[in-house]
C-alpha cells in the first residue's frame, strides 16, 4: 500500500515539476511545451473539443473552420495524461459543453480521456460531456469528421457516447 501511495505522491509532484522543467527547456532551446493543457480559442467558446496528440493538432483546423461559420468552439488539447490535469479541465469546463474525441477505448467504459474528464468534473461542475471514439485501427480522423462530431453536439443530436465511422458492427 505504501508503494502505491508513494506513486500517487510522485504523480502529484510531477504536476508541479512539468512546467518548471519546461521553463528550463525554453530558456535553453527557445520553445515552451509546459502546459498540461494547451488551450486554443477557449476564452469565449461555448463548446470545447477535448483531445490528445495528433487529434488535438488536427482539431485546431476544425476550430478555425467552425469559428468561420459562426460557432463558438475552442480546443483543450490534453498534453499530459498522467497526472491528469483535473483542475485545468474543471476551470475550462465551467459553463461550457465538452466534446471529447478519443483514439482509444477502455472496453465497457469509454475512451480514456472521456472517462478521465467525466471523473474530473464529477461533483464539481454540471457541464455536459460527450464522448466520441474514432480512428481505431489506424483510420484517419479528419478535421471534417471533427466538425461533424461538433455539429452533432451543437445540434443536440449526439448521444453521450458514440463510436465514429464504424464500417460494420458485430455482436454476440
Amino acid at each position: 500500500m505504501e508503494m502505491r501511495y508513494d506513486m500517487h505522491l510522485a504523480q502529484e509532484n510531477a504536476k508541479r515539476l512539468i512546467p518548471k522543467i519546461a521553463k528550463e527547456w525554453k530558456d535553453k532551446f527557445g520553445s515552451y511545451q509546459g502546459e498540461l493543457i494547451e488551450e486554443y480559442r477557449c476564452e469565449d467558446a461555448e463548446f470545447i473539443i477535448t483531445a490528445m496528440g495528433a487529434i488535438g493538432a488536427e482539431a485546431r483546423v476544425s476550430v478555425d473552420e467552425l469559428r468561420g461559420k459562426g460557432y463558438k468552439v475552442g480546443l483543450a488539447r490534453v498534453r499530459v495524461f498522467r497526472p491528469f490535469p483535473k483542475e485545468e479541465i474543471r476551470r475550462i469546463a465551467r459553463g461550457k459543453v465538452l466534446l471529447v474525441i478519443d483514439r482509444n477505448i477502455s472496453v465497457g467504459s469509454g475512451g480514456g480521456v472521456f472517462t478521465e474528464v467525466k471523473s474530473a468534473l464529477y461533483g464539481f461542475c454540471d457541464s455536459p460531456v460527450y464522448g466520441f471514439v474514432a480512428g481505431l485501427g489506424g483510420r484517419d480522423i479528419t478535421h471534417e469528421d471533427m466538425e461533424d462530431m461538433t455539429k452533432r453536439v451543437i445540434d443536440k443530436k449526439a448521444k453521450q457516447f458514440e463510436w465514429w465511422d464504424l464500417k460494420e458492427v458485430g455482436g454476440s
